[in-house]
């Protein structure tokens, strides 16, 4: 698995604007499994903006390192705006230094990247993403991609593309 070029350019262009309204950004991954902090991590200069990232594969560390509520977790389901909302939210309120948050919650896929096999979780919401972005003095807001015909790594792949994406145009608003 080869993470494209294009993409870390991409990020490289991300951070660059970043840099220049002086932001921090912090991500909670989960579907991604911290694939955009590690293409961010890609490129040199990428401490003075990137503050943390945690990656919160789990339904329960959604509740107990991101402050998601289990009663809404269990309202709304994990994969959903709604929680998106929460994550990014509430990345915001714990780091006092972050400007800018980035949450993923989603079902990847289930199709293997290496023989093109699927496996057992296969379903409706497979391929379904849910992103949540929060900046400073700002409404949060909250995204849903469906990439059902893509493989795993195809999706986390075009994940991390919108995520840094939706980045760019924060950091220019």
């Amino acid at each position: 698995m080869l993470i494209p070029e294009a993409l870390i350019a991409e990020a490289a262009v991300c951070i660059q604007r970043l840099q220049r309204q002086s932001l921090k950004v912090s991500f909670a991954e989960s579907c991604t499994g911290g694939l955009l902090a590690f293409v961010f991590s890609c490129v040199p200069g990428v401490s003075s903006v990137l503050f943390s990232s945690v990656v919160t594969y789990a339904t329960r560390s959604k509740h107990f390192l991101l402050g998601v509520p289990q009663q809404e977790i269990d309202k709304y389901g994990v994969v959903s705006e709604e929680i998106a909302g929460m994550m990014a939210e509430n990345v915001l309120k714990t780091l006092e230094d972050v400007d800018i948050a980035v949450s993923i919650t989603g079902i990847a896929g289930a199709t293997d990247h290496f023989t093109n096999q699927a496996h057992a979780a296969t379903g409706p919401e497979t391929g379904v993403v849910h992103m949540g972005l929060a900046k400073r003095g700002s409404k949060v807001q909250t995204f849903r991609y469906d990439w059902n015909h893509l493989s795993r790594f195809e999706v986390q792949k075009a994940v991390v593309q919108k995520a840094i994406g939706l980045l760019t145009l924060a950091a220019s608003s």
